[in-house]
């Protein structure tokens, strides 16, 4: 039906002075960003929109370079070829520690971004490139990698010699059963080398030159053998900005084959073996939120918030352990529409409304950080957030759990999950084979992260992997 323009409804409040769409400029230049120059002063690109840029430097800037409308040469170069040229004029400029934030706007300019992308993806691609090389990785850790690259090779040999030939006759059920038995065929082996791999990484994680060095080769040995899996894929090329979105989440806890051969179907089991720490973190998650409502037989009604929700699987498994005369009000809390909307319509699908009830919430990383300034937060029994405390550094993860820890009822606990830094964790398949970067904590640095939550009871358990830590911050009754 079509809408009287007195239905129709455009921005509000402060989003109604339009803005050009920003892009991050490694999401916009494909991990790859242009060096931007103000007037030969170097700067590290940060975003971009058509109209203008943001960037930081950490020169010391004497003089008007960075007066608020001082006019200038803009330019964007990568690997010595100029990509843009033109005047730009600065509109921002802010000291933050150790940088200088600034923002340059195009004022009788455009960028054509598209245009950009281009230019520098064929600089990128036609530059010289050479792999990083340290001693220490030149006998061992390249034989790991080759053993890891020769596993993979000779079980896909194998599914292509003896699979493929009859794969056109199998019906679907035969697919998912083949499936089943190849995972449980290399199950043990894989995580044998990733628990290798774990221990080659972690072994150089605070010598920065050496794990730089690793992590490139890394990525181009190990992890184009493995690109052709959903899973991997998915991750590594994060087409929603991030690599930990509600549909890679969803990977793991379906634990269905993914691809259009059983040769690709193959290559993202390996990724299911390698991120079941994320199915056993939702199942640890429920069995510590369902203790704690153990024995209430007053006060039926259960409120817990999920902070960075993503699909919020877990709803399911706490629901069907809880008493059932009991009533779980769930709020959830995410920056990304889709992942809310799957979340809210799974639960509701599996769950009877009589015992969930959801209330949802699409808000910004920036104010995730920050619990305090979610009102819907208020007077909680539980807080809890997993995968997203691993983005903050000490500092903000201890000011989030402390007000998180704010906003829970006497008696009501934080719950934190966070990866671990364990030899059967995830740290080389993420950080080194799929770029994605993380706080790894042991449980020490777990436990640190409560220090500002006055008068908590702090305990710290694990999944049954030891690749998840959970912290739990209980105030008192």
């Amino acid at each position: 039906m079509i809408k009287s323009y007195e239905e129709l409804v455009g921005a509000l409040g402060r989003e109604q002075r339009f803005r050009r769409r920003r892009f991050g400029a490694h999401e916009l230049f494909s991990g790859a960003p242009p060096i931007l120059f103000f007037d030969d002063l170097p700067f590290e690109l940060k975003n971009i929109s058509g109209s203008g840029v943001g960037a930081t430097t950490r020169n010391e800037i004497d003089g008007p370079l960075l007066q608020i409308n001082h006019i200038g040469t803009l330019r964007l170069v990568q690997h010595g070829e100029e990509l843009f040229r033109g005047p730009a004029r600065c509109a921002r400029s802010e000291g933050l520690p150790g940088r200088v934030f600034s923002g340059f706007a195009l004022d009788n300019d455009q960028f054509d971004l598209e245009s950009l992308k281009r230019l520098n993806a064929r600089v990128v691609a036609k530059s010289h490139f050479r792999l990083t090389t340290h001693d220490a990785l030149a006998v061992e850790y390249r034989a790991f990698c080759s053993d890891v690259i020769a596993f993979v090779g000779a079980h896909c040999m194998r599914i292509e010699r003896l699979l493929v030939p009859i794969e056109q006759s199998m019906t679907p059920a035969d697919k998912i059963e083949v499936f089943g038995e190849l995972m449980d065929a290399v199950k043990s082996d894989w995580r044998a080398l990733l628990q290798k791999g774990n221990e080659f990484a972690l072994g150089v994680r605070h010598e920065k030159s050496r794990m730089a060095a690793m992590k490139q080769y890394t990525e181009a040995a190990v992890t184009p053998v493995l690109l052709g899996g959903a899973s991997w894929n998915r991750c590594y090329y994060k087409p929603m900005g991030y690599p930990g979105d509600f549909k890679m989440m969803n990977f793991m806890y379906d634990q269905r084959p993914e691809g259009a051969t059983i040769r690709d179907q193959f290559l993202h089991g390996l990724g299911l073996i390698a991120g079941r720490p994320i199915y056993t973190r939702m199942l640890t998650l429920s069995r510590i939120i369902t203790k704690h409502f153990e024995g209430r037989t007053q006060d039926l009604e259960r409120k817990c918030a999920s902070i960075g929700c993503g699909p919020a699987r877990e709803l399911e498994h706490i629901v069907e352990a809880s008493s059932p005369q009991s009533k779980l009000v769930a709020t959830l809390i995410d920056q990304e529409f889709e992942a809310l909307d799957y979340a809210v319509d799974f639960a509701r699908k599996r769950a009877d409304e009589r015992r969930l009830a959801i209330n949802a919430f699409n808000t910004t990383f920036k104010s995730m950080f920050n619990p305090s300034a979610i009102g819907a937060l208020r007077d909680q029994d539980v807080i809890y957030s997993l995968g997203l405390v691993d983005y903050f550094s000490p500092l903000l993860a201890r000011r989030f759990v402390a007000r998180a820890y704010d906003l829970i009822r006497p008696g009501g606990k934080v719950i934190i999950g966070n990866a671990s830094d364990s030899l059967t964790g995830t740290y080389w398949t993420m950080e080194h084979v799929l770029d994605w970067s993380l706080f790894f904590r042991n449980k020490a640095e777990m436990a640190d992260l409560a220090a500002d939550a006055q008068g908590a009871k702090v305990s710290i358990e694990s999944d049954a992997l030891d690749s998840i830590y959970f912290l739990v911050v209980e105030k008192p009754a």
